[in-house]
């Protein structure tokens, strides 16, 4: 029993490490406020960011859950919510925005994988794809693949966490 104990011990801190979910207040305030699965939070902001919340891509998209300004700014006033460019350095404003907008992708798109393309790729872009206007972006396939696979560990990572 003891090396059950350790073992499983094992398991959740390797998950701790490499599967973090620092914020997890915001994240579960803002996840079950509009509807969205934690594991897709946690995963997407590992994927974007991993976790640093003054990350800023070459893009431009700024934060933990990396916000495009525009993006950020039509969501804050659909919140009614104060905008500023340096506001998506907050985590709790980042996150509130970026769950917003994966909210607001899910009433867009019927599927995961499209909501996941979305918040990467944009929009747009997967309206096209389904129209089959164009091909997928080789980055957002390989972002799709890595969030999804890091939404899977974080459920699986809960599952952990029984004791």
């Amino acid at each position: 029993m003891l090396i059950f104990v350790v073992l499983c011990l094992t398991i959740v801190g390797g998950f701790n490490l490499v599967f973090p979910t620092k914020y997890a207040k915001y994240v579960e305030k803002y996840s079950k406020l509009y509807g969205v699965d934690e594991n897709l939070v946690y995963a997407v902001i590992l994927c974007e960011s991993g976790f640093n919340p003054n990350s800023k891509s070459k893009k431009g998209a700024i934060g933990l859950m990396q916000l495009m300004p525009s993006t950020a700014l039509w969501c804050a006033k659909k919140l009614d919510e104060k905008y500023s460019d340096e506001k998506l350095y907050e985590p709790e404003f980042n996150i509130k925005i970026g769950v917003y907008y994966l909210a607001y992708l899910r009433t867009v798109f019927n599927d995961f994988d499209e909501v996941v393309m979305a918040y990467n790729a944009g929009e747009g872009n997967v309206k096209k794809w389904l129209q089959g206007k164009g091909e997928v972006f080789s980055e957002t396939s390989t972002y799709l693949a890595k969030v999804k696979l890091c939404a899977k560990l974080y459920k699986l990572r809960s599952s952990f966490l029984f004791f």
